[in-house]
C-alpha cells in the first residue's frame, strides 16, 4: 500500500475511500480491496488501516490516532519515518570515516 499517495490525496481533500481507490495499483489491489470491503462492512478506517501497517508505522499510528485525524496521523508518520531514515544515513556517513581509520 502506498501510504505516501494516500496521504497526499487526503491532504488535498480526498476522502480515505477515494484516496484508496485512486492509489490502487495491480501490486496493492488485494490490500486496497480488503480495506474497502471492511469499510463497507462498517468498520472504522483507523481500525482497518492499522492492521496493514508495518510494526514501526503501527507504533506511531497507535499513539497519534488518539489525538489527530487520520490524514494528519498518516502524514505525520510518513514525515517522522523520512526523518529517521535521513538520520540513520547521516549517522552511517559520519561513522564511516572513523571506522575506516581503525582498519
Amino acid at each position: 500500500m502506498d501510504l505516501h499517495a494516500i496521504s497526499d490525496l487526503m491532504m488535498n481533500g480526498f476522502s480515505f475511500q477515494d484516496a484508496l481507490g485512486i492509489a490502487k495499483t495491480k501490486k496493492n489491489e488485494n490490500v486496497i480491496n480488503s480495506i474497502l470491503n471492511k469499510l463497507a462492512e462498517g468498520q472504522q478506517g483507523e481500525t482497518v488501516i492499522a492492521k496493514y501497517l508495518s510494526p514501526s508505522y503501527y507504533a506511531y499510528f497507535v499513539g497519534f490516532i488518539q489525538y489527530m485525524p487520520l490524514k494528519d496521523t498518516v502524514s505525520s508518520i510518513l514525515h517522522i519515518m523520512e526523518l529517521e531514515k535521513k538520520q540513520k544515513e547521516d549517522l552511517i556517513k559520519g561513522m564511516l570515516y572513523p571506522a575506516l581509520l581503525f582498519l
